[in-house]
């Protein structure tokens, strides 16, 4: 659970995908991006997210080699908190 004080999200792929092909809303999913950094938010994300960021649906092939490892990389940070996805939290989210 998150600390007190401390927002929680859950995110999935769209998030991610927003910022990186810099598309509308952006600014936004950036601003929640930068309140985990400063530990006032965590992002919660479920595996299949970094499999629907490394591979975006609607595409035939994976993004470039470079790009899946700085993928793989950011999902190291500490305030990205790994779960399980089961229908409860499908609900909620």
């Amino acid at each position: 659970m998150a600390a007190a004080g401390r927002t929680t999200r859950f995110w999935d792929a769209s998030c991610f995908l927003t910022l990186l092909n810099d598309e509308t809303g952006a600014d936004d999913c950036e601003y929640v991006l930068n309140q985990a950094r400063r530990s006032r938010t965590v992002i919660y994300v479920s595996p299949i997210v970094q499999i629907e960021v490394v591979r975006p649906k609607g595409s035939s092939a994976p993004v470039p080699m470079e790009a899946r490892e700085q993928i793989r990389a950011f999902f190291e940070n500490d305030f990205i908190k790994w779960r399980m996805i089961d229908r409860k939290i499908a609900n909620d989210a």
